[in-house]
């Protein structure tokens, strides 16, 4: 785990030098070398996350570009546009490392393009992304990962209401994984009295409280209400698998429960609460004010979604969609004056590292030490890092892949 504190501690002085301090020289050559750093771990890994094993195992299943159109699509799980993504690393090189390259050089060219575009402070959402996203999305949810960063794309014209290039983008999102669905409701959350209800105020409490009892109530019956759900039938396969393990139900134990609310809910609305007060004393346009108001809306989605996942743990990967968002209006809280009796106060940067030093210490325990089943296991195991220059099959490494029910449920 030591070259994932190496980069994360990078990512910290960068933010500290070029958001902090203000400092301009060399800052798109740290931008580049870092995004280069990012897109060569994942894409130059070798057996590192669950679900990297599983894609690796089938990818010599797949078709190429040649033998695309004699591919049945209607006998898989996946979505036709992921097969055509394979394909293409298929057509390039029967090494699946070609796909994790095409899919890394993707993944986080939008990543950085996104950050560099719409906050100010662009190391610190990196640092945070690097600390909270960049495991899963590079080494785990690789279809849903490309989803994202559909939607990130798809996101300026959501801010400008372009509402038929969004929704063109946030199609082929769902081409890549059917997750996307979930971003086809933002508009019309937002073009109705819902985002009132929606938005960080006094009864963002009483909702939650409301949506964490709906989750406790719904979720020992979760997968029969789905099931009996026709319409839903596409999403059977995926019920069927996570009904045979805990992902279906509570999965996270209270530490998890407290990670996660803590990273997805805590910090996203304690970041909303200081941007609102700054709002009062400060006059900005209305095209800045409609920004910060969307990217509220999208981040109390997931802090509703955070609430939701405590009881019914599967939807916690519907939140992937608005972390991203939530990064945002956090980054630009970090280092921003802090309203005081109608003062702006500027915190120093010790202070502010003292504020996110929990996040940071949660997020990195809860990597690096929570336990799998058989407890002798940790995650640590599966993310320790291993390289396709010197590829090495540790045994306990293999063995903790071997203990997982799901894992082996897919194979």
């Amino acid at each position: 785990m030591a070259y994932y504190y190496i980069i994360l501690s990078m990512f910290i002085m960068l933010a500290y030098f070029y958001d902090y301090r203000k400092l301009t020289l060399m800052r798109g050559f740290w931008l580049v070398m870092m995004w280069l750093i990012l897109v060569c771990v994942a894409g130059f890994r070798y057996h590192v996350g669950f679900d990297s094993r599983y894609y690796e195992y089938e990818y010599p299943d797949m078709p190429t570009l040649l033998t695309l159109a004699d591919y049945d699509f209607s006998d898989t799980r996946y979505q036709p546009l992921y097969i055509v993504f394979t394909a293409i690393a298929r057509t390039i090189s029967k090494e699946f490392m070609c796909l994790q390259l095409l899919h890394a050089l993707c993944l986080n060219t939008v990543i950085f393009w996104f950050f560099s575009k719409f906050t100010r402070h662009t190391f610190v959402a990196l640092s945070l992304y690097f600390l909270m996203l960049f495991i899963p999305f590079n080494f785990e949810v690789l279809r849903e990962s490309l989803a994202v960063s559909l939607f990130l794309l798809a996101w300026p014209y959501f801010l400008k209401q372009k509402w038929i290039k969004y929704y063109i983008l946030v199609f082929i999102a769902f081409g890549f994984h059917i997750s996307a669905a979930v971003t086809f409701l933002l508009p019309l959350l937002w073009c109705t009295k819902i985002r009132h209800i929606l938005m960080y105020g006094r009864r963002t409490i009483v909702l939650c409280a409301i949506l964490a009892g709906v989750g406790l109530i719904v979720y020992q019956n979760f997968f029969e209400i789905l099931k009996g759900l026709s319409f839903l039938s596409m999403f059977s396969e995926r019920i069927d698998l996570y009904s045979g393990n805990d992902m279906g139900g509570m999965a996270l134990n209270v530490n998890g429960v407290i990670v996660n609310l803590t990273r997805d809910a805590v910090y996203p609305l304690l970041a909303i609460y200081f941007l609102q007060k700054r709002l009062k004393y400060r006059e900005v346009s209305q095209e800045e004010r409609d920004t910060l108001l969307k990217e509220e809306m999208v981040s109390m989605c997931g802090v509703y979604i955070v609430v939701l996942s405590i009881f019914i743990f599967i939807l916690t990967r519907y939140n992937n969609y608005f972390l991203p968002v939530s990064i945002l209006l956090v980054s630009d809280f970090v280092y921003s004056s802090v309203p005081k009796k109608r003062k702006n106060v500027r915190l120093n940067a010790f202070t502010w590292w003292m504020i996110f030093l929990p996040l940071f210490f949660m997020q990195a325990y809860n990597v690096t030490f929570t336990k799998l089943n058989p407890p002798r296991y940790t995650i640590g195991m599966i993310y320790s890092y291993n390289s396709q220059f010197n590829p090495q099959n540790k045994k306990e490494v293999e063995e903790a892949y071997r203990s997982q029910q799901w894992f082996r449920l897919k194979r």
